[in-house]
């Protein structure tokens, strides 16, 4: 658990096997650099095996994101029939600037036919992880690359001599 839930605003974009009943984001609190649960309760009226699932995500309206790939990579398969918890894991950036955003999650089955279509909407905050992505950003490599001796560049001191 990621610690306190949100119920999200959030509203579906199609109709398919799948009913999305319920979204709630976790932690409520979304930080850039940070993991964040989106959990969907659904109810599915077939069990589902494989099929594919398109990630999109809008920042102010703008795209900025895009994955597609086997549903069953993203949650457990196979699907049953029936009332579920779909939780789909992702680390927001830790460059995403602050602001509003929407995820659209659709999958489709292996036959084409519509699962299900979510769109949630969020917003991503500074966090604790943030300003060390932008320094990493800044100088080329990870937050973790800018510790004592593993950073592949150098950082030279240069003092100004006091007659200037």
């Amino acid at each position: 658990m990621l610690g306190n839930a949100a119920a999200s605003d959030w509203r579906q974009c199609g109709e398919g096997l799948i009913k999305v009943t319920g979204v709630t984001v976790q932690p409520e609190r979304v930080e850039a650099g940070a993991p964040t649960a989106f959990v969907l309760e659904t109810t599915s009226s077939a069990t589902v095996s494989s099929g594919t699932l398109d990630v999109a995500v809008k920042y102010m309206g703008f795209h900025v994101y895009s994955k597609s790939g086997p549903i069953c990579d993203a949650v457990p398969c196979p699907l049953e029939e029936g009332p579920q918890t779909l939780t789909f894991n992702q680390e927001m950036p830790s460059t995403a600037p602050p602001g509003s955003y929407t995820m659209v999650l659709k999958a489709t089955s292996e036959e084409e036919d519509e699962l299900f279509c979510v769109e949630i909407d969020f917003s991503v905050h500074w966090g604790a992880n943030a300003a060390g992505g932008m320094l990493a950003g800044l100088f080329g490599g990870s937050s973790k690359s800018l510790g004592a001796g593993s950073s592949s560049r150098s950082i030279q001191t240069v003092e100004a001599d006091e007659d200037i």
